[in-house]
């Protein structure tokens, strides 16, 4: 069902949903993405990138015609400690790819209109998500964590306790010693 307005919006879309950028989002990420999901494809989705000129044209048509409609996504349960589970919901092929290219291409948008270049939009804009070897952390060192408050906030004090929150869990706390 199109909007009234989709033929305003149109030549938009063309520019961002075209078939060189959905096989270029397609070969850098999303095919690496998918080999990485919990539940692999055992052929790695290669009847995809077999026909990926096609599969491209075709899914740049749907949304072209405006008839193009999300596949209903895989959905599973992960075990987490104590019992606990976390829904996992796996898109389909056709919708990773073009959900990632639209967020690549707001991505691009929202980049060039940081209100300074102390902006952080993105956890490889700054030090902080760089992993160092031996840690034991994915996050790095205290110390960088430290470096970039004090070069975002002006946080300089050494602290007892750092708290982290998870927003994915409904801001439940872990308190972890710093040194």
């Amino acid at each position: 069902m199109k909007s009234p307005k989709f033929q305003q919006k149109k030549k938009d879309l063309e520019e961002v949903i075209n078939v060189p950028r959905l096989k270029s989002r397609w070969k850098d990420k999303v095919r690496e993405a998918m080999r990485r999901q919990p539940l692999p494809d055992p052929l790695e989705h290669l009847d995809f990138h077999v026909r990926l000129e096609f599969a491209c044209t075709e899914l740049m048509s749907e949304v072209m015609s405006g008839v193009y409609a999300p596949k209903s996504p895989l959905r599973l349960l992960s075990e987490k400690s104590k019992g606990l589970c976390r829904q996992l919901v796996i898109p389909s092929v056709n919708d990773a790819l073009l959900l990632q290219t639209l967020s690549d291409a707001l991505w691009e948008e929202i980049k060039t209109k940081a209100p300074s270049h102390n902006a952080k939009y993105a956890p490889s804009d700054h030090g902080f998500a760089k992993i160092i070897k031996g840690q034991s952390s994915d996050y790095g060192p205290v110390g960088v964590w430290l470096a970039f408050q004090k070069s975002i906030f002006g946080f300089t004090e050494r602290k007892a306790f750092i708290v982290a929150t998870d927003i994915a869990n409904l801001l439940r706390f872990y308190f972890i010693r710093s040194s």
